[in-house]
């Protein structure tokens, strides 16, 4: 997931019920542009292929920054649930 110009902080990892092991990060700029949560998955935790911003739209409250980090995802009632730290508007 992690070259020499693109950083992968703070990744929480889960193995989902597709049998893939799913990876989030705070966000970087990844080619060229800014994404809010990274995104990869893997089937065997050493070969990852990245997935597209899970957070493309920023929420309202927070859409006037670019301070979202630490994601978390859970599955909870047949769904999964992201949780993520962010800095909101003034």
């Amino acid at each position: 997931i992690y070259d020499s110009k693109t950083s992968f902080a703070d990744p929480a990892v889960f193995r989902a019920q597709d049998d893939y092991y799913y990876a989030y990060a705070t966000q970087s700029r990844v080619q060229g542009r800014v994404e809010n949560v990274q995104c990869a998955r893997s089937k065997n935790l050493l070969h990852w292929q990245r997935l597209p911003d899970c957070l493309p739209q920023k929420p309202k409250w927070a859409s006037e920054r670019q301070n979202f980090w630490a994601p978390h995802v859970s599955h909870f009632n047949n769904r999964y649930v992201m949780y993520i730290s962010a800095e909101q508007n003034e």
